[in-house]
């Protein structure tokens, strides 16, 4: 009988050990998989906004480990923390200022109003270091699985922000 295989296995080294590097910071909250779910596709300039915007969040209001910006959605897998030294955000505010952040910036950008969000979200709590890998591995695949490219690497909406 053989071992169950690594799903890590695949990841680049560099996006396993950033991913490893991040989840190993203890001043910030708990890692959780986002999965926000836009109302309709969003064309290329949203999807590009969206990065955007998420990344200017980044070490604002939530340290993303790894991300990916889809037509359909958007998967972060975040943790919500330290703004400055005695000051923490909540993971439901730092929620909220992506929606809303993201959605002024398509709205800016493709002369529309409202949120561009469903009201459908998915959150799950990642258990440890083996559950975090499988997670990173899957949306690190997910411009494969969608059919939108065959390397994740070069999907302009990948994000991976530096590791510090």
């Amino acid at each position: 009988m053989s071992a169950a295989p690594h799903f890590h296995s695949e990841l680049p080294r560099e996006v396993s050990a950033r991913l490893r590097k991040l989840y190993a910071r203890s001043d910030w909250g708990r890692a959780n998989l986002v999965t926000l779910n836009f109302k309709d596709s969003l064309p290329t300039p949203g999807l590009y906004e969206v990065a955007k915007t998420v990344l200017h969040e980044h070490e604002r209001s939530i340290l993303i480990m790894i991300g990916c910006v889809l037509p359909e959605k958007i998967h972060l897998l975040m943790r919500a923390g330290s703004l400055a030294p005695g000051r923490y955000k909540r993971f439901e505010e730092a929620l909220r200022d992506i929606r809303e952040a993201t959605s002024a910036s398509v709205g800016r950008a493709l002369r529309s109003t409202g949120s561009i969000y469903a009201d459908r979200t998915f959150i799950r709590p990642i258990d440890d270091e083996q559950d975090l890998m499988q997670i990173g591995f899957r949306v690190y695949k997910s411009p494969i699985v969608d059919e939108l490219c065959s390397d994740p690497m070069r999907y302009p909406h990948l994000l991976l922000p530096p590791a510090f």
